[in-house]
């Protein structure tokens, strides 16, 4: 039986490359790094089958994030793919998107509305539009990063006093804000200025999670 009739179920790199609007060439520089390990033939050719594909979905869908392609293999190398959670992600970011410029697209609406009928724009209501229609200060690569760790499974590690008690204390950001680290039975607890406090979980000697309790 030939090679075509074995694998005509499975894409060749052209072929994969044209559906998903890449270059033969990206799909290179992704197997290169680890992402995908495309099947070969008896020639040597590669085919790309449903794996390969969602992995490479995955890919796309954390660019499209703003990842940059060093993080998402720092992500992605060597697991499985796990398109549930990276469209999930993705749906989430983009959902935000759509609110945030909804909401700001109201409000240039109002202020030039009440221009173009010759009305002045108070003072309050061009803070709150410097305020709520300006881009976010950070990169899209780490909005993406963060929205990712997020999101990402945590494995407890357990507790150590000796080591974690050294991190009780205040701290202060560039805000104002205070974020209060302390002691509490059998772990720690981080309260930041006006919310509640809520318990941590060390991941590592300086990398800590904590669980949202669904009402």
């Amino acid at each position: 039986m030939s090679d075509k009739r074995n694998h005509d179920h499975l894409l060749t790199a052209a072929e994969c490359a044209e559906r998903l609007g890449l270059t033969v060439r990206a799909l290179r520089v992704y197997e290169d790094r680890g992402l995908i390990a495309p099947r070969r033939t008896e020639k040597n050719w590669r085919l790309y089958g449903g794996a390969e594909i969602a992995r490479l979905t995955e890919i796309l869908a954390l660019k499209r994030l703003g990842l940059s392609l060093t993080r998402i293999t720092i992500l992605l190398a060597g697991t499985a793919p796990h398109l549930g959670q990276t469209l999930t992600i993705q749906q989430s970011a983009l959902v935000d998107l759509r609110d945030r410029v909804e909401h700001s697209l109201s409000l240039i609406g109002a202020a030039l509305k009440k221009i173009s009928s010759g009305q002045a724009v108070s003072i309050s209501e061009l803070i709150t539009l410097a305020k709520e229609t300006r881009m976010t200060d950070l990169s899209p690569d780490t909005v993406a990063w963060r929205r990712y760790e997020q999101a990402r499974p945590r494995t407890e590690v357990r507790f150590d006093p000796q080591r974690h008690d050294g991190l009780v204390g205040d701290f202060q950001f560039e805000t104002g804000d205070v974020l209060s680290i302390t002691r509490c039975e059998g772990g720690l607890m981080a309260q930041l200025t006006g919310q509640s406090a809520i318990e941590i979980y060390p991941e590592a000697d300086d990398l800590f999670f904590y669980r949202v309790v669904q009402a």
